[in-house]
């Protein structure tokens, strides 16, 4: 028997992690994520756009946002859409690359300054 498909991912975590790669994976798979608004995740997740914030460590803000998106399937189609929109800008081999050379080639004086297409990792506001 298969596996249901996940609605959301929920990451509560209290710790600041640097980048956590759950994030990437689940944006790879349309998958909008709930967390908590501490440290990169508040900034790696653009709140409402491709998942939905809550307060570190408060059980009842963040059984009131799962609630939220439950309640509002249209959104949750949207925010899965951007969940994918965002790897697919953000965090893809190909994007990855392109931003390593580019600070690559700057580092080295081959370029004055880095490439401007480069995708800066901040939230969508």
């Amino acid at each position: 028997m298969p596996w249901p498909q996940a609605t959301i991912l929920i990451l509560p975590s209290a710790w600041f992690e640097a980048f956590p790669v759950v994030i990437a994976e689940a944006f790879a798979s349309g998958l909008p994520i709930i967390a908590s608004r501490r440290g990169p995740m508040a900034e790696l997740i653009a709140d409402g756009h491709a998942g939905k914030l809550s307060a570190p460590g408060n059980a009842t803000e963040l059984a009131n946002t799962v609630e939220w998106v439950y309640l509002r399937p249209e959104h949750m189609r949207r925010m899965r859409i951007s969940a994918r929109a965002e790897y697919e800008q953000k965090y893809t081999a190909e994007t990855n690359h392109a931003c390593f050379m580019s600070i690559y080639e700057a580092a080295l004086g081959h370029s004055r300054e880095p490439a401007l297409s480069v995708p800066r990792l901040e939230a969508i506001g």
